[in-house]
């Protein structure tokens, strides 16, 4: 009996006997079918499924170029060469004819690393996802957690770099993969402090800073029970230079009410935004964001806006802290505004106010460069 369905690209309804039915999908007809597919395949990068027509079995991957993939796969099956036996076997058995290849998703970004780090991100949600759909996959691993672990290398169109798995391990602490219908989506985590900036409409605020520290401590002392229900923390290692362990932490939906609850009904002061300080005065986070923003390349350049400008001697880092250079106390570039103790170390820091004349210098420097030089000096740490 022929049920109503819809085409998925065009939307039209119709009934299932004179559509075609291509995974869990229906379609208007083949020719359709298969320009959205080559529409797909434009835009190169993406994730892809290979699937055995006789036995459902189904492989998972991640391409920054998917045509040319998809070709390779191919190259290796025919010369009985590809690394998957599983995949092999079955391919020996049954022939091409019986595998059918499929663009599950596109995804690209403007940086070719970024592109690449957030493919295998992807790319390890589907394998969880089709393994949860009770799919039986030819994936003989999980790639991204074989790379975390340094038993892989990434690899791609410009070779492999370690710096890559730091960029790996900075995306999944900072971004997660959430479904979104047929397909997933990539969005930022929201933190404890962000959402405090957020409710309080303030850009940034250090971990240290008094008020949050405050508000914080209020929340352990009044939530203590319910902590895990309001910040939702974990922990992954992976293997650089040597191993490292990075803490994720997350505020979770019931978490969003309880600080909007405190925040109102305690009434903790807002912080003293840098719009108040005076003369065009900003603090140096935004500072950083702000020439992040106004350079049009990448949506988190803060790291790399921040080396340049260890490099133009305006600040320096040591302690794990961020501190006006000499030349720039110097030149009145930056003024040193709070001073902070930490209580085991005794390390000494300051907040810092940015001033018009480092503003001045600092874009004088942007406007005289040619847009391949911005590329090179704010990408140069994320595209190698």
């Amino acid at each position: 009996m022929a049920n109503k369905c819809k085409c998925r690209v065009t939307g039209e309804e119709g009934n299932s006997d004179t559509f075609i039915k291509i995974g869990k999908h229906y379609y208007k007809s083949q020719e359709i079918y298969d320009e959205y597919q080559a529409k797909l395949l434009e835009v190169k990068s993406g994730i892809y499924k290979i699937t055995n027509v006789k036995n459902n079995r189904v492989y998972i991957g991640e391409s920054m170029n998917i045509q040319r993939r998809w070709k390779e796969h191919i190259d290796k099956l025919n010369c009985n060469q590809h690394a998957n036996y599983l995949l092999q076997n079955d391919f020996n058995t049954f022939g091409l004819d019986d595998f059918k290849f499929e663009v599950l998703q596109y995804y690209k970004s403007d940086s070719v690393a970024l592109t690449k780090t957030r493919l295998l991100m992807f790319e390890h949600k589907y394998i969880k996802k089709y393994e949860k759909d009770g799919y039986e996959l030819y994936n003989l691993e999980y790639s991204l957690l074989k790379i975390l672990n340094s038993d892989r290398e990434i690899f791609f169109e410009r070779g492999f770099t370690p710096q890559l798995l730091n960029i790996l391990a900075c995306q999944i602490a900072t971004y997660k993969i959430v479904p979104n219908k047929n397909m997933f989506d990539l969005i930022k985590r929201i933190t404890p402090v962000m959402e405090y900036c957020s409710l309080c409409g303030i850009k940034s605020v250090n971990k240290s800073n008094e008020k949050y520290a405050s508000f914080i401590k209020f929340i352990n002392d009044n939530y203590g029970n319910e902590i895990e229900k309001i910040i939702k923390v974990s922990k992954f290692k992976y293997k650089s230079y040597s191993e490292k362990e990075i803490m994720i932490e997350e505020i979770t939906d019931y978490g969003k009410t309880i600080f909007k609850d405190v925040l109102e009904k305690n009434k903790f002061i807002k912080q003293k935004t840098s719009k108040q300080l005076e003369n065009g005065q900003m603090s140096y986070t935004e500072f950083i964001n702000q020439i992040s923003s106004s350079l049009n390349l990448e949506n988190n350049l803060f790291y790399s806006v921040r080396n340049w400008l260890i490099k133009l001697d305006i600040i320096k880092q040591n302690n794990n802290h961020t501190y006006a250079t000499e030349f720039s106390l110097k030149n009145n570039y930056i003024i040193n505004n709070k001073k902070f103790e930490e209580k085991n170390t005794g390390v000494i820091y300051y907040t810092m106010i940015i001033n018009n004349s480092c503003k001045k210098y600092v874009y004088n420097i942007i406007e005289n460069m040619t847009e391949d030089e911005k590329k090179n000096i704010f990408l140069s740490d994320i595209l190698y």
